[in-house]
């Protein structure tokens, strides 16, 4: 599986390497040039999930266009109070890095209310 961020040593790129070491998995980074570049990929199944903010992909996971699987941090974000820390799971995180607060959206669409679903 891959994750995309906004680049190279961003606190996102960051804190998804900082999953890899306490998850004991393997996510291969695919840097971008900004968060919306990575969040067009996502959504449309270039890369399977994004490290990003809770302000770029909160909105996303409130209007189901994408499903936030984990916060990279200490405690739940005020904003997504439904989604779960890395740490909850298992894994202990005790700070995560400067300017973080950032989720795993994964790029399976939830069924819209219309009626369609997404192509896997």
């Amino acid at each position: 599986m891959n994750f995309g961020s906004g680049g190279s040593g961003t606190s996102n790129h960051l804190a998804g390497e900082l999953f890899n070491i306490v998850a004991g998995v393997k996510l291969v980074h695919v840097p971008y040039k900004g968060v919306n570049l990575a969040m067009n990929d996502v959504l449309s199944g270039q890369v399977q999930l994004v490290v990003i903010g809770v302000p770029a992909g909160g909105p996303a996971h409130q209007g189901g266009e994408l499903r936030a699987l984990a916060l990279v941090a200490p405690q739940r974000a005020a904003a997504l109070p439904e989604v779960p820390t890395a740490a909850r799971p298992g894994c202990r995180i005790s700070k995560s890095p400067p300017g973080t607060g950032s989720s795993y959206p994964r790029a399976r669409r939830r069924p819209s209310s219309r009626g369609s679903t997404p192509s896997s």
